[in-house]
């Protein structure tokens, strides 16, 4: 596995590649700043790596990539948080995300030490990361993924109790659509639409989609499909971006609006 054209968020001047080598395990956690379900998994990276790090010395590898459009903002948040044990990476220009499948964040891919993808979705899929890690550093295969390495198509089926209780039945392509017109033209327009706004004022300002996905047995698609909208500054910028957003955002899309 090798994802080309990132940076280190330490010199987002010169291009590199996370490259895995052979006996090595990696997890690559896919991840913002702006996404509120990304930091508690990124937390639980550096907790991981606190808690087993000197165990697992060199042969585990805990990489955050991010999808930020602003490095600086990255490396702040980084620090504010602590989280230095992790390997942090820049998208920049890669393609990771499209060759990797990765339509939202957070989204984790785990890597044994053949380099083979025996896992990819969403971290709450499994409930023991760091016993995954420990199992896939001598060279066992964690229990559960001998399943959905078999799963046709690529896609992970998962056991139902890793399921959280709010899941409901989704229609994977109708989601996809969906999320694929937001970043490809509602978003795009939304923005547009905000030039009266002083963005710059606004501590924080983001709408995005965020869905999670199981495949279960029987072949059906159950998971969480939640809209975000996370504002913070004065009333009268707050009043304007809600105004915006609820004018451009469909009715006809199915998510669960989170305010």
């Amino acid at each position: 596995m090798t994802i080309e054209n990132c940076t280190t968020i330490d010199n987002n001047d010169v291009e590199t590649t996370i490259k895995h080598e052979e006996g090595e395990v990696l997890l690559v956690d896919f991840w913002a700043t702006w996404c509120p379900p990304c930091q508690r998994p990124m937390a639980h990276n550096q907790e991981m790596l606190d808690k087993h790090g000197k165990d697992w010395g060199k042969t585990v590898r805990i990489i955050g990539l991010s999808i930020d459009s602003d490095c600086k903002k990255v490396v702040d948040h980084v620090k504010a948080k602590g989280w230095t044990a992790i390997e942090h990476y820049f998208r920049g220009k890669s393609k990771a995300s499209e060759t990797y499948g990765v339509q939202g964040v957070p989204h984790v891919l785990l890597v044994d030490k053949s380099g083979t993808i025996v896992f990819k979705g969403h971290p709450a899929q499994r409930p023991d990361l760091a016993a995954d890690l420990t199992a896939l550093a001598k060279g066992e295969v964690p229990a559960g993924l001998e399943v959905e390495k078999a799963a046709e198509g690529g896609q992970e089926e998962v056991a139902k109790d890793n399921v959280p209780e709010d899941a409901k039945e989704l229609d994977n392509n109708t989601v996809s659509v969906d999320m694929d017109k937001y970043h490809n033209e509602i978003g795009p327009k939304m923005i547009a639409s905000m030039k009266d706004v002083k963005l710059g004022n606004l501590q924080r300002c983001f709408n995005v989609l965020v869905s999670t996905q199981y495949l279960m047995g029987s072949g059906k698609c159950v998971g969480t499909y939640q809209n975000y909208r996370v504002v913070v500054g004065k009333q009268e910028d707050l009043d304007k971006v809600k105004k915006v957003i609820d004018d451009h955002m469909p009715e006809d899309m199915k998510f669960e609006k989170v305010e």
